[in-house]
């Protein structure tokens, strides 16, 4: 027969391990959330030549944050998806 779990413990027992702080973001009221690992944003390329003819599709993607502003263009210019962005 089992143990009933009463008051205390059974709080200890329903707690979570902390998270780090990291993987939390503030909203503007202070609030605490859970981050998401990528965010997903409308497809990108670079019009610069010597850039790898591929779009993106998510803004922590190394690559694609390397291109300036001056070089993005909107869409996907029917190239394939890069490769850091095919693996979030």
């Amino acid at each position: 027969m089992q143990r009933r779990i009463r008051g205390r413990e059974s709080l200890m027992r329903l707690r979570k391990e902390p998270q780090a702080r990291s993987d939390y973001r503030v909203t503007a009221r202070g609030r605490h959330h859970p981050k998401e690992s990528a965010m997903r944003v409308s497809p990108y390329y670079s019009i610069n030549p010597t850039d790898p003819d591929v779009h993106h599709v998510h803004d922590d993607c190394p690559s694609g944050q390397q291109i300036p502003d001056l070089n993005k263009r909107s869409g996907t210019n029917n190239w394939p998806l890069c490769k850091h962005c095919r693996d979030m």
